[in-house]
């Protein structure tokens, strides 16, 4: 099985760079409990939408070459010395497609430049983890919730229908 295919949307991470990212909330000064949430994250995005993920992840002696494959996410760890940037660089032109890929980092000055010259599309760490972020959970982003709403009115917000949502916008225009 190929587990790649040219029109699936790919996404590379730099993994450090988003778990590092202040939005990251899920880090509880653990490093490899933060790998595995950034992991867990993924695969639930990928378990509903047709788009697939590698993430590169900086190693050193203890994970050299490490890697976990799963069905639409795959883990690489660098090689003491390497940096997860010239992997990724690598990757990218090694594509056949390159326009199906989009780099997640921050990192604007020296990967993004280099895999936007390549014809790849790049992607803040803010706009992935928006685009990820579990929907009814605020451990993954930082939220700001109204502090006046209490629980049973956020509830209820949540288990309004689109059609009784936009019931309640007209009446509010006055329509």
């Amino acid at each position: 099985m190929k587990l790649y295919r040219n029109g699936t949307p790919l996404y590379i991470i730099d993994g450090y760079n988003v778990i590092f990212n202040p939005k990251f909330k899920d880090r509880g000064g653990d490093i490899e409990r933060a790998r595995s949430a950034l992991v867990r994250y993924v695969e639930d995005y990928a378990s509903r939408k047709k788009v697939e993920f590698e993430i590169f992840w900086d190693g050193g002696a203890e994970v050299a070459g490490a890697r976990k494959d799963g069905y639409r996410v795959r883990e690489f760890f660098t090689k003491s010395g390497q940096s997860a940037d010239e992997r990724i660089i690598r990757r990218v032109e090694r594509l056949e497609n390159k326009r199906r890929a989009i780099i997640v980092t921050n990192d604007r000055r020296h990967i993004a430049g280099i895999v936007k010259y390549l014809g790849t599309r790049v992607m803040s760490v803010e706009e992935f983890l928006e685009l990820v972020a579990p929907v009814r959970s605020n451990s993954f982003i930082n939220e700001i919730e109204d502090d006046n709403t209490s629980e049973d009115e956020k509830r209820i917000a949540d288990d309004l229908s689109v059609d009784e949502w936009l019931e309640l916008f007209r009446r509010d225009k006055g329509d």
